[in-house]
């Protein structure tokens, strides 16, 4: 499923896992993602052909830090050399 963003502000409490293969993300003019709870606001399993554009990823004012803001997959599937 494709998710289109339009322009505003999206307070999020929980990440986003986007997990099918040339899956889409898209924000419209100035789609904004704020990680409330100091989650990763996006996290892409180890799939291929996605895509993210248009958004600005952004930390909340929690007292909470946010490590990161965007995951893109994991090491699961890497080689010893790093290589898929």
């Amino acid at each position: 499923m494709h998710v289109v963003f339009a322009p505003g502000m999206y307070r999020l409490n929980a990440t986003l896992s986007v997990s099918h293969n040339n899956q889409v993300i898209l924000g419209l003019g100035l789609a904004t993602l704020e990680s409330t709870l100091g989650l990763p606001l996006i996290h892409v399993t180890n799939v291929e052909g996605v895509r993210i554009a248009g958004l600005l990823l952004q930390t909340g004012a929690s007292l909470v830090t946010t490590s990161t803001l965007l995951e893109w997959g994991t090491n699961a599937g890497l080689g010893v050399d790093g290589n898929w």
